[in-house]
């Protein structure tokens, strides 16, 4: 199974670890990553939505790549071209907490996997938005996985436990 796997994207709401996961992935695998922070962010702020998606269709061209990143309006441009989609589709508490766990552990500092870009702090916007995202972006993400991806593997996965073995099973 996991010989097929040459695009891969991780999706799903701010602090289910799809950094982290897509990490390990492109380590077990030998795939390069890709953070979508990384290109959607700059240490001036959100970069342009045009310039986001001359980069993305310059991205999702490479031969093979772990990318990480939700990002619900670039999912139509970026899903046909995974072969396997994983979807991190972890409870809000999950999530909040993971956000508070990276903000407390990088505080003051450059997260080194997402280099120019780390929020220093966390507004009610943010948490909202964490807070809202099984039902206001799941079902529409989850709808254009659908869509867009008919022929890639769809792997949703439910917590931080399941992603483990998951991985382990590879």
């Amino acid at each position: 199974m996991y010989n097929k796997m040459k695009k891969i994207m991780i999706i799903g709401s701010p602090g289910a670890g799809k950094t982290t996961l897509a990490i390990k992935l492109s380590k077990k695998l030998n795939l390069p990553i890709i953070h979508l922070d990384q290109h959607g962010h700059t240490d001036q702020g959100e970069v342009s939505q045009e310039d986001l998606d001359i980069k993305i269709a310059q991205l999702v061209k490479q031969k093979s790549w772990v990318m990480d990143g939700h990002y619900n309006r670039t999912l139509a441009q970026r899903l046909p071209f995974a072969d396997t989609v994983i979807f991190l589709d972890y409870s809000r508490w999950q999530c909040l907490w993971g956000v508070l766990k990276r903000f407390l552990s990088y505080r003051g500092k450059h997260r080194s996997q997402i280099p120019g870009w780390n929020p220093g702090y966390l507004t009610w916007t943010y948490l909202k938005f964490i807070w809202d995202f099984p039902y206001k972006r799941k079902r529409i993400a989850l709808g254009l996985v659908e869509k867009y991806a008919k022929n890639a593997e769809k792997i949703i996965l439910s917590n931080r436990r399941q992603t483990e073995k998951w991985l382990e099973s590879l």
